[in-house]
């Protein structure tokens, strides 16, 4: 995994259709980079690297292509990522419910109401 400060490739079209905004603390991967204006918790670098092997089979560009226009294609690349993301807080955190608890609502309103926050929770225990 590379790290970089810097703008990702792919940000103005990220921030086009989902109105992201990089001085807001958000990580983006594209290929093998995440880039990120602040520093990167581990377990979001666990998410990350997850899109990171997504990427690595399907190439970045195309990855993206379906990413920002197909909902459940969007969808199904980030509930594996959100599991791997739950998994490192779990394994590494005491109490670490509340964390889950606001990963599954981030799921929840970030996607469509294309899952529930039940779903999303069941999704990550």
């Amino acid at each position: 995994m590379i790290i970089s400060t810097r703008i990702p490739p792919i940000y103005f079209k990220c921030k086009e259709v989902f109105g992201v905004n990089w001085d807001f603390g958000i990580a983006i991967t594209y290929g093998d980079t995440v880039y990120s204006k602040n520093p990167i918790p581990l377990h979001i670098r666990a998410h990350e690297q997850v899109h990171i092997e997504q990427q690595a089979i399907k190439g970045a560009k195309e990855w993206w292509d379906r990413y920002l226009v197909e909902k459940e294609f969007r969808l199904s690349q980030e509930i594996p990522a959100y599991k791997a993301q739950a998994e490192y807080i779990k394994a590494h955190n005491k109490g670490w419910m509340p964390q889950i608890r606001k990963l599954a609502a981030d799921m929840e309103s970030m996607y469509g109401g294309m899952i529930t926050y039940k779903e999303a929770l069941n999704l990550l225990l």
